[in-house]
């Protein structure tokens, strides 16, 4: 059926209407537009639309809205667009939108762009940028969902730092592999702690590392131990001093991942938090890199749970290092795998700490390779409790620096072990010791 308006001004003259004209139009006289007229119009006709107008059009007058008229419609127009309308919205028409008119669309109108054809996914970057921190601050969590990577990427920071803690959560795992390391630097506090493990463990590499350790430091623990192996790798030393005790929360595959440079960058504290196991996944590489404060920062009941290969490949100066009590609690078969080199480096008094079961653990090597300090401060019980074939192992410089008190302690099976160039080495006072 044909309209007052479409008889009153056929296609030629409707489409040389002056812009007054068209602004004084009714709504009526809008609905009753046929599309060959929308199709005519004009960029400053349609400029002229007022949103009440721009409300009267039907999904068939929208569909025809050339996009350079469409692109053409005031920012006072643009909102007379209802969300069904954006919905219907054609991507040509979609990416005709202006970034001014995008900024000004209404709520209502917003939620069209997530409607069932989801157009939001046709939004230019340019357009995603435009969009304003009020209507981010009405996205639901299933709108926020329906964002594509591209979109997600295209959000400057100021967009990013405007999400809520629940908007934030919405996200899917793809969305968070999006995220530029611009957009995840300006992760607040609040907004980094509220992601779950899974979404932490989505960040990428780049994203993570460049993280401040202020806001590494406030992960929680459950989102600790759900960090990827590359992510730990990634890991600044001040990251991973930022974890700070929290660092328990690490699996052993986890710990494993710890670059030397960062192991060498923990705490005395984060050392002291570190369960056996974790330290056991340090591998022989990880201890080697320790430094000696580090070491003597290690518990009692660590020590003891260092794998042979582990006591092994320290260096001397880590041996060295120990301290009474930590050597005091090496189990046997690790005092036993201490090179003799290494021996050498504990001090005098230290050694003195072992016990005699460590004592007669020692090998015949080991006891060869003590350094005479050390073989002089070696308790009675201590002198008594080496091995025939340790003592025999001693060298003419080792038993000269025995003194009269150690002597007189020795077994009969000792001194009979005793060599000629032992024997020989013996000064006077010595030889009076050891025959009474």
């Amino acid at each position: 059926m044909t309209s007052s308006i479409q008889t009153k001004y056929p296609v030629p003259q409707f489409a040389a209407l002056p812009t007054a004209t068209i602004s004084g139009l009714s709504t009526d006289d809008i609905a009753g537009l046929s599309t060959d007229q929308v199709v005519a119009l004009t960029g400053n006709q349609a400029k002229a639309l007022s949103s009440d107008q721009v409300a009267a059009l039907d999904a068939g007058q929208i569909a025809a809205l050339e996009a350079s008229d469409l692109a053409s419609i005031s920012v006072s127009g643009i909102k007379g667009f209802s969300s069904s309308d954006i919905n219907s919205f054609s991507t040509r028409q979609i990416a005709a939108l202006t970034t001014t008119q995008i900024a000004n669309l209404t709520t209502d109108a917003l939620a069209g762009l997530f409607g069932s054809n989801h157009r939001i996914q046709s939004l230019t970057s340019a357009q995603i940028k435009a969009l304003t921190n009020p209507q981010i601050d009405s996205l639901t969590t299933t709108q926020i969902r329906l964002f594509n990577s591209e979109s997600i990427a295209a959000l400057k920071t100021g967009q990013i730092s405007g999400l809520d803690t629940t908007q934030l959560q919405a996200l899917k795992t793809e969305q968070v592999q999006a995220l530029t390391k611009l957009q995840a630097i300006v992760l607040s506090a609040n907004q980094l702690t509220a992601l779950t493990s899974t979404q932490i463990a989505a960040l990428s590499v780049q994203d993570f590392a460049a993280l401040s350790d202020a806001r590494t430091g406030g992960l929680s623990t459950e989102q600790i131990a759900g960090l990827t192996t590359a992510q730990i790798k990634a890991m600044t030393t001040k990251q991973t001093a930022s974890l700070d005790t929290k660092i328990a929360a690490l699996d052993t595959k986890q710990i494993s991942a710890l670059t030397p440079t960062d192991i060498k960058a923990l705490t005395a504290n984060q050392i002291q938090a570190l369960k056996s196991e974790q330290l056991v996944a340090l591998g022989t590489g990880g201890v080697q890199v320790l430094t000696t404060a580090q070491v003597s920062a290690l518990k009692t009941d660590q020590i003891s749970k260092l794998t042979n290969a582990q006591i092994i490949a320290m260096t001397s100066a880590q041996i060295g290092a120990l301290s009474a009590d930590q050597l005091n609690n090496l189990t046997t078969e690790q005092l036993a795998a201490v090179e003799g080199s290494d021996l050498q480096r504990i001090k005098a008094g230290v050694l003195s700490a072992l016990n005699t079961a460590q004592i007669k653990a020692l090998t015949a090597p080991q006891a060869a390779s003590l350094t005479s300090a050390q073989i002089a401060t070696l308790t009675t019980q201590q002198i008594n409790a080496l091995t025939t074939s340790d003592f025999a192992a001693l060298s003419g410089q080792q038993i000269k620096a025995l003194k009269g008190v150690q002597l007189k302690a020795l077994t009969t099976q000792q001194i009979d072990a005793m060599t000629v160039g032992q024997i020989s080495a013996l000064a006077t006072n010595q030889l009076s010791a050891l025959s009474t």
